[in-house]
């Protein structure tokens, strides 16, 4: 497994595993978009050529936002997310952020679980944040 940067060739891809981890996936769109903001920074795991996982966010002054991490499911319980977690954190110091935020949703405990562990905190509750009415965890990092 390698880490690298994410490319517009990942986006079938991307939206492959977005359709398998989320409720509210991004389309390929969506994805487009992006890749266009100066601020996105993104990371894919892969399998030789196969992608099974990547994270993204920005990274704007000082603060950095994780907004998705996905890692394949039949790929999952190998340590991707926790690479892929690294690799984004490190890339947004480097970048100069001093903080990083994110939202999870509440009832995703291996996310938060992986985000205590790499040492983000939960500063509040979002209360129906999600499209379907379910609360987000709010977390932040120094980085």
């Amino acid at each position: 497994m390698i880490i690298k940067r994410l490319e517009k060739t990942d986006i079938p891809a991307l939206t492959a595993i977005e359709n398998a981890c989320f409720p509210d996936a991004w389309s390929a769109l969506s994805w487009q978009e992006e890749f266009s903001r100066a601020e996105f920074i993104g990371f894919a795991c892969k399998d030789g050529e196969r992608l099974i996982g990547y994270v993204c966010g920005t990274r704007l002054f000082e603060e950095s936002e994780l907004l998705k991490i996905a890692v394949a499911p039949n790929a999952r319980k190998q340590g991707v997310g926790e690479q892929l977690l690294a690799a984004f954190c490190t890339e947004a110091k480097t970048l100069g952020a001093e903080k990083m935020f994110l939202e999870v949703r509440e009832s995703n405990v291996p996310a938060l679980r992986l985000y205590q562990k790499s040492g983000f905190t939960p500063t509040r509750v979002r209360k129906r944040y999600y499209e379907n009415g379910e609360n987000a965890v709010e977390m932040v990092k120094t980085l």
